[in-house]
């Protein structure tokens, strides 16, 4: 029997050996490239935790190595006054720094050394070292908030035991596994300032390490061991809109991490949160929409954007395009586009839904889109207050794949009859028209929807 965790308690143990692998292929310039790296490492960690602590600060090149210029004109006092102060001394080595600093502090700033040393400030990076940079690099991202899962099952954010869903070995091994290969790739460039939309750098030909092809097969394995063919087994699922109060709470309905790292988020008047109902009961998860512009080609257009769809049970796996079907027919009386935009790639899945999403046919025949704010000078004074606006952002200045105006739907793909109900009864509403928020020279640049009055 396949048992996935003993799978992965292999890796845990191998991946220092992997390491190993890796420093041996760098020939005898690894020696001199370490002692490049190490000042870089330091000093990023010495802007890091000393000059710029409390701050936030994007630390940049330039900010290095004006520090490292001024380290080398005044060394013997900065020495002294670190022993004097209590402070870190600046290391000599990586081994000495690993030893002062966190492990994911350490990953960082050695991921930040590397790139610098990728884009030119190494001379001796030949093309064989260059490419165990990037391999080094892309080790670092997938292991970056890497947690041994046999020591430390992931859990439920808001309690201090682990969820229902997360005890089934198949379900903690999906978690982990997407974790390291979507969020955790997505969180370094935020720490680094790598852009989303290049991210980390890839191997010649465009391809990932053999680890991570290896959690690539595993986590389709996973999942495509569950799809079941029992077509009389039906579920009924309710979603409902929720508060804006209750929305600032969400992780806890989807077990992830959104109410921390983009907490105000919740409070936008474009975005709404569903939760979901089986039998008028709560259950685990919930899903995003909210109102953007969303320009190709050059036109403009108001837009209802799905943002994510986390649900830990995967109980809407199976009804994706029922759900899209019904966002749509949602927009289509709010006066948006009535072809929905579905964004992925950014970090906002904890779950499959997105590959799911992904696969679909009329995804791959979407066009890519450019989105901006629904009303730009509103989310500007967002911005402006609070530091997690741009975290993961679908507003990036720029088209990208993973973010698609989909194709219209097919005649082929039947949708079941109660999906048809829904939309046949959210079409009978009174349809409503834009709010214009913003204008420019007469036209409008900014805008809500009128929201429809449902009965209860």
């Amino acid at each position: 029997m396949h048992r996935p965790l003993d799978t992965l308690r292999k890796w845990v143990i191998s991946f220092p050996l992997s390491m190993a692998a890796y420093t041996l292929t760098f020939t005898h310039d690894v020696y001199t490239l370490c002692a490049s790296l190490t000042p870089y490492a330091a000093a990023y960690v010495a802007l890091k935790t000393e000059v710029f602590a409390g701050e936030t600060v994007r630390i940049r090149k330039k900010h290095v190595r004006e520090y490292l210029s001024r380290l080398s004109q005044s060394s013997p006092s900065i020495e002294r006054g670190a022993a004097e102060s209590g402070r870190m001394p600046f290391p000599q080595s990586l081994v000495a720094l690993r030893t002062n600093v966190s492990f994911s502090l350490f990953k960082e700033a050695l991921a930040h050394a590397i790139s610098d040393h990728l884009h030119g400030a190494f001379d001796g990076l030949t093309p064989t070292l260059k490419e165990n940079l990037i391999g080094a690099l892309r080790l670092l991202s997938v292991t970056f908030e890497w947690d041994d899962p046999t020591r430390n099952p992931p859990t439920h954010p808001d309690a201090t035991v682990p969820s229902e869903w997360v005890t089934e070995p198949w379900q903690r091994t999906i978690f982990l596994l997407t974790r390291a290969m979507d969020n955790s790739p997505l969180a370094l460039c935020d720490a680094v300032g790598f852009s989303h939309r290049d991210g980390v750098p890839r191997l010649r030909g465009g391809s990932r390490l053999p680890i991570e092809q290896r959690w690539r097969k595993l986590i389709r394995r996973l999942t495509g061991a569950f799809k079941t063919t029992d077509l009389t087994t039906m579920r009924r699922i309710e979603l409902r809109p929720i508060s804006k109060i209750r929305a600032l709470g969400r992780s806890s309905l989807g077990s992830d991490c959104s109410s921390n790292a983009v907490p105000f988020r919740a409070l936008s008047p474009h975005h709404v949160y569903y939760t979901l109902f089986e039998n008028n009961q709560l259950i685990e998860g919930y899903v995003t929409v909210y109102e953007a512009w969303a320009e190709h080609l050059g036109s403009k257009l108001p837009v209802l954007c799905l943002e994510t769809v986390n649900v830990p049970t995967h109980a809407l796996d199976s009804a994706l395009p029922d759900l899209i079907a019904v966002f749509e027919a949602i927009a289509e009386i709010r006066g948006l586009h009535p072809h929905l935009v579905v964004i992925t790639d950014i970090g906002t899945y904890n779950y499959r839904s997105m590959p799911i999403l992904q696969r679909m046919r009329r995804f791959r025949r979407g066009k890519p889109v450019e989105l901006t704010p629904a009303d730009p000078p509103l989310w500007n004074v967002y911005a402006a207050t609070s530091p997690d606006a741009y975290k993961y952002s679908a507003f990036v200045g720029h088209a990208q794949s993973g973010i698609r105006l989909l194709a219209p739907q097919e005649t082929d793909r039947p949708l079941h009859p109660d999906t048809l109900a829904e939309i046949a009864r959210i079409k009978a509403l009174p349809r409503t028209q834009l709010v214009g928020t913003t204008l420019r020279n007469g036209k409008m640049v900014g805008f809500i929807s009128g929201l429809p009055t449902v009965p209860a």
